[in-house]
């Protein structure tokens, strides 16, 4: 009795120190790993995100930073007005959702796409978790047509799914593909940003969306763009740049956790995507919709 007894107490002391550790760094990033480790999520700006335990980079870098590609992040906040609709495209397990979903407000919508179960499901706790209303959440690819395409899976970097075989991605699965053009059939009149990140697809993705970027719909796109990959679809990546600028959009790159930014024209971008290609590199570009002579 006596034993069992001390067992008790020691189990009581245990979590009586955990507690306090949690108590004093609540925010930290000693309480974000507990809970994770605990919980399967975590909390950050207020939000509640479950993550992945099998992934190394997205959830540890959310863990131990409380963000996600800082400067990414905060531009996405600065760019993102009370109202808006914003397409999250790769959505993964919706730490960009989240952040417009805050951002838009109540009278404003997000639509996150995102075709691999394991973190749609993800997406969906953390919807759930965070009662919010307004995000739709989409269970499909986009690309340039409707259809089924093969998505392969990677193993530790659960972010890292793409259409394109490489090392790391050691299963596949199909799932269903639609245009955005298609999805949104005409139903909005303006998007404030689409956020695409999806792996060497974005390409696909963009040619899927050539009637909505000649409506000039969306006043922000945001696109992590990887010459190699593109060419990899089938697609020239000069040509992929062109299509997007030749509708009215000006360009300028981005640099996801720094968030240090520069502005070029159309020969300078068409530059620095053959030095991307050549050195097998990526950055992000964000294209903004040029109102003032178009």
């Amino acid at each position: 009795m006596q034993k069992r007894w001390s067992w008790v107490r020691c189990a009581n002391i245990a979590l009586a120190i955990v507690a306090a550790i949690l108590l004093v760094y609540r925010g930290g990033w000693i309480y974000r790993e507990v809970l994770f480790r605990i919980a399967g999520r975590a909390t950050v700006d207020g939000l509640t995100i479950y993550l992945d335990p099998r992934d190394e980079v997205i959830t540890p870098a959310i863990l131990v930073y409380g963000e996600w590609e800082i400067g990414e992040s905060a531009e996405m906040r600065r760019l993102i007005r009370p109202g808006d609709t914003v397409v999250d495209v790769g959505a993964n397990v919706g730490w960009y959702t989240l952040l417009a979903s805050s951002r838009v407000g109540d009278s404003g919508r997000v639509i996150a796409f995102e075709p691999a179960q394991g973190s749609l499901s993800l997406l969906r706790k953390s919807i759930t978790a965070n009662y919010r209303s307004n995000v739709s959440v989409e269970p499909k690819a986009l690309s340039d047509r409707r259809g089924s395409i093969t998505l392969h899976i990677h193993e530790t970097n659960r972010g890292g799914h793409s259409i394109l075989e490489d090392a790391g991605r050691t299963a596949s699965v199909e799932v269903e593909t639609v245009t955005l053009d298609e999805y949104l059939g005409g139903r909005e009149s303006e998007i404030g940003l689409v956020k695409i990140d999806v792996e060497g697809a974005e390409g696909l993705v963009l040619a899927g969306m050539r009637e909505t970027l000649r409506k000039r719909l969306p006043r922000t796109v945001i696109v992590e763009f990887n010459p190699s990959a593109v060419r990899r679809t089938g697609l020239d990546p000069e040509d992929v740049l062109r299509r997007v600028l030749e509708p009215g959009y000006r360009v300028r790159t981005l640099e996801v956790w720094s968030g240090r930014s520069t502005t070029m024209d159309e020969t300078g971008a068409i530059d620095l995507l053959k030095r991307m290609e050549a050195d097998a590199t990526w950055t992000d570009l964000v294209f903004e919709r040029n109102d003032d002579g178009r």
